[in-house]
């Protein structure tokens, strides 16, 4: 008996993991603002303030507050290309341009401490 709870708890575990990995796998091509389930809920739309390249410090401000956190070697930065009229495309920290809009999941909601991916808006123009 203890060997088919342990097997449907498994399976019921593993249905449920392509949904996590599906998520991450398309997130890249969704426009900031649209994640279905994420948007307004565990992110933060936002507008960028700054980046401190060298301790990889990111300042940004939405309309209640201004938050700092940190961009790690496995943040993904994505850039949102929906108003220039192309596809989407991996970015880096170069394009965290102060003025940009931005989405941005944290890791922990609560603390809003370390960035897992960013979405940022791209522009026309290179010096935007």
């Amino acid at each position: 008996m203890f060997k088919y709870i342990l097997f449907a708890s498994f399976a019921l575990a593993l249905s449920q993991a392509p949904n996590c990995f599906a998520q991450k796998a398309t997130e890249l091509y969704i426009p900031i603002g649209h994640s279905p389930g994420v948007s307004g809920t565990s992110s933060l739309l936002c507008e960028i303030d700054g980046l401190i390249a060298a301790t990889n410090t990111l300042t940004v401000k939405d309309s209640v507050a201004t938050y700092s956190l940190t961009i790690t070697d496995t943040t993904q930065i994505w850039l949102d290309n929906s108003q220039v009229g192309t596809k989407n495309a991996y970015g880096s920290t170069a394009d965290l341009k102060a003025g940009r809009m931005a989405e941005i999941r944290f890791r922990d909601p609560e603390t809003k401490q370390v960035a897992e991916w960013i979405k940022v808006q791209a522009k026309k123009s290179d010096s935007d």
